[in-house]
């Protein structure tokens, strides 16, 4: 029982330091000269709350990986580090890519189709735990409407800027 307190307490307190820093620290980045610093702020904070959030999910998950699951209490933040890992290789990928390419017609259009196939083909896999969300490829489990976030949050960044370019008023734009 305490470790289940000690977790929420932890939460309660991951919480509570992000919202108290979350605003100053924000402000500090952007009062940066350089895009350089800035970027390695950024990258340094991104780095501080994957790991606040991997620690999170060994201490709420622990317990009930060497109970339930009768695997090792680590089993869950292995799984955690391996997705962390994956995901900051593919954000140093992406990084690497000149922005203005994410802007191109083509590269929208193309990502918007894919998307589209992934969130239809969904809808004929077998069911998983009650509901269809995911598509099984090998021991990885893909759900497309996380992708379909991605690819809106690029798609309409990009038709706010077209609009905001031919108009040139950046408040009517939005």
């Amino acid at each position: 029982l305490w470790i289940y307190w000690r977790s929420l307490l932890l939460a309660l307190a991951t919480t509570l330091i992000c919202l108290l820093l979350g605003f100053p620290v924000a402000h500090f980045i952007a009062q940066q000269p350089s895009a350089a610093l800035r970027n390695l702020l950024l990258f340094l904070v991104t780095l501080l709350l994957v790991g606040l959030s991997v620690v999170m999910v060994y201490s709420a998950s622990a317990v009930r990986a060497a109970n339930r699951l009768e695997a090792v209490p680590e089993y869950f933040l292995y799984r955690q580090l391996l997705w962390a890992v994956i995901g900051f290789s593919a954000m140093l990928f992406t990084m690497r890519v000149d922005y203005h390419v994410y802007k191109r017609p083509a590269v929208l259009w193309s990502l918007l189709a894919v998307t589209t196939l992934l969130l239809i083909t969904v809808l004929f896999m077998p069911e998983r735990n009650g509901a269809r969300r995911w598509i099984a490829i090998s021991f990885i489990t893909v759900q497309p409407s996380e992708i379909a976030k991605i690819v809106a949050i690029l798609f309409t960044a990009a038709v706010l800027e077209r609009r905001q370019l031919r108009d040139d008023r950046r408040l009517e734009s939005l």
